[in-house]
């Protein structure tokens, strides 16, 4: 079994993998086992975002799944982070799908993840009052910073779309307040029985 971090194991799988190439292509077999490494591949199974339309300065709610698709678990053997959480899943607001950065909407981890498995996870976010109205998209990325060694990396990013609406004006929608009086003040005593 192959452990360790970082340059360290990717160089000694490389290493086995030559072996074993070298042995095959002089003709001789290949006694040496090479053997695979059963990985996770965790991606996004489901994000929602509720209410799909929102003041700027509303808030909103942002659910996520991920699963593991993978033939081994996550474990923090997988990780190549010397401390801190093993997976990260990153919530952020683009402009279009292909940004790679954005706005920060909050994230969420978990250090195992069994295969077959799902976690689900929900976040509260505030949209700030500052952005432009119109139509924006919140992408869920599965390992943000490439931590994980994963069999699939190219299904960690999901995104939906997100209408902010300009901020209702100070005093929009309010109606005034209701009095059963025409003046709005307190009854007149002739109008007492």
């Amino acid at each position: 079994m192959i452990t360790g971090t970082g340059a360290a194991w990717r160089r000694g799988a490389a290493i086995l993998a030559l072996a074993a190439m070298a042995a095959l292509m002089c003709g001789e077999r290949a006694d040496a086992q090479v053997y695979a490494i059963a990985l996770p591949d965790v991606h996004n199974k489901r994000l929602s975002v509720h209410p799909p339309r929102i003041p700027a300065g509303g808030v909103v709610e942002i659910r996520s799944a991920v699963q593991n698709l993978g033939a081994g678990a996550l474990t923090p053997a997988h990780s190549m982070a010397e401390d801190g959480p093993t997976l990260t899943i990153r919530f952020l607001l683009v402009r279009n799908v292909k940004d790679k950065s954005g706005l920060d909407a909050g994230s969420w981890s978990l250090n195992a993840l069994e295969r077959r498995e799902v976690a689900q996870h929900a976040v509260l976010w505030v949209v700030p009052e500052t952005l432009t109205p119109g139509t924006w998209f919140l992408c869920a990325e599965v390992d943000p910073q490439n931590r994980v060694r994963e069999s699939n990396e190219l299904n960690n990013r999901t995104c939906l779309p997100l209408t902010v609406e300009a901020m209702p004006e100070p005093g929009a929608g309010m109606e005034e307040p209701f009095s059963p009086h025409p003046e709005g003040g307190p009854p007149r005593p002739e109008e007492n029985p």
